[in-house]
């Protein structure tokens, strides 16, 4: 949609009630710049105004019913997971589950407003609650995420130097740079070890910076 609209309607005692329809998925920078708001931005976007309008729940249709452990079209018997906090679920959207936007959890947590992924096909069925409870009543699944298209990159010392802070803030510093988010890091005395997203158009100059 590139416009909202609005739809009223009167109810039986003569109240007022809106409908809003309004896009998501889109925002602006600071300056004021169309851009978007990345995979499942429209969640984002509802979770924001679940904020604003200081609502009990939010509610997300999706073609899923809930949240699984694993992507149900690459394993079979999956387990649909009933209950699962507010924490847990951003840690599954970062590093790759694709039901929610990664920043949904954040204003939904700061007004504790439970969130629903649902159904849009089956409207008879519960869906997953997201909210703020003790995971210990609930014990989670073990979860499985696939992330492809990965590469590995070891970093060694020449001179026998320890990796210490000064050498992982030149690191950081340089994957900053170059917008790499590190997905898995295993370090020892003498190397680093970083697994993140390729990507071939800067691959070549991020080796080139760290040499």
């Amino acid at each position: 949609l590139q416009a909202a609209t609005k739809c009223v309607t009167f109810g039986s005692a003569g109240l007022l009630f809106g409908v809003f329809i309004i896009q998501g998925f889109i925002g602006a920078d600071d300056e004021n710049h169309t851009t978007t708001l990345g995979r499942e931005g429209s969640d984002y976007t509802a979770a924001i105004i679940a904020n604003l309008l200081n609502s009990k729940e939010l509610t997300l249709w999706k073609d899923v019913n809930g949240i699984y452990n694993a992507d149900p079209n690459l394993i079979e018997n999956v387990q649909k997971i009933e209950r699962i906090s507010y924490r847990e679920v951003t840690e599954l959207a970062y590093f790759g589950a694709k039901i929610i936007h990664p920043k949904t959890a954040k204003p939904l947590m700061s007004k504790n407003i439970k969130l629903i992924v649902r159904s849009f096909s089956d409207f008879k069925k519960s869906g997953t609650v997201v909210s703020d409870f003790d995971e210990k009543l609930f014990p989670l699944v073990p979860i499985i995420i696939f992330k492809e298209n990965q590469a590995l990159l070891t970093i060694s010392s020449k001179d026998f130097d320890f990796i210490n802070e000064i050498i992982f803030e030149q690191i950081f510093s340089i994957l900053n740079k170059f917008n790499i988010k590190i997905n898995l890091m295993q370090n020892s005395a003498l190397n680093v070890s970083i697994c993140f997203d390729y990507n071939k158009l800067n691959f070549s100059n991020l080796i080139n910076e760290i040499d």
